[in-house]
């Protein structure tokens, strides 16, 4: 019945459906919830270039919130450049979690293309994982977890690669 469809045509579909569950709504609520009351307010300093938000002993203007510096900025360098280009605020903060979100489910893809080599076991881990609560969850709130998650998979990636091949650019990669 379906056979006019490619394989490749399914992931554009799942990464869609991926990209606008994590979307849709972003900016709701506009202020802080959970602890983008640390990451959100600390990318916010780092859009400013408030040297602040990398230091201990400074407090922070805003009741309720407090700097983040225990944790690598990576994340947190990724929501400031986003707050550099869309503003300071919540869907500027959140965005990068949600492309990440969806970049997560690629890379289950494709690590799972990897191990299993088997397109149709890919596409149903690919739609398994879109529809995972916690990945929903994790790539709509500003913190480092679904950063982490993208960062893991693909140095797991890198590091089959090397395994297949033996070249050792894909292990410096992973």
């Amino acid at each position: 019945m379906f056979k006019f469809i490619k394989s490749h045509h399914i992931l554009i579909l799942i990464l869609l459906f991926s990209l606008a569950t994590r979307l849709f709504r972003l900016s709701i609520p506009q202020t802080y919830y959970f602890d983008e009351v640390y990451h959100a307010y600390t990318a916010k300093a780092y859009a400013r270039n408030d040297p602040r938000g990398y230091e201990w002993w400074n407090n922070s203007d805003e009741e309720g919130t407090a700097f983040e510096w225990l944790h690598p900025p990576t994340s947190k360098l990724i929501m400031a450049g986003s707050i550099k280009i869309f503003g300071e605020n919540s869907f500027a903060w959140r965005l990068p979690s949600a492309i990440s979100g969806t970049l997560v489910i690629f890379l289950i893809y494709l690590l799972t293309q990897k191990l299993f080599k088997n397109t149709q076991t890919s596409l149903l881990a690919a739609t398994i994982a879109s529809l995972d609560g916690l990945l929903l969850t994790q790539s709509r709130i500003a913190m480092n977890d679904i950063f982490l998650v993208a960062f893991m998979l693909t140095a797991l990636i890198f590091y089959l690669q090397f395994v297949d091949t033996k070249r050792y650019k894909y292990l410096i990669f992973s």
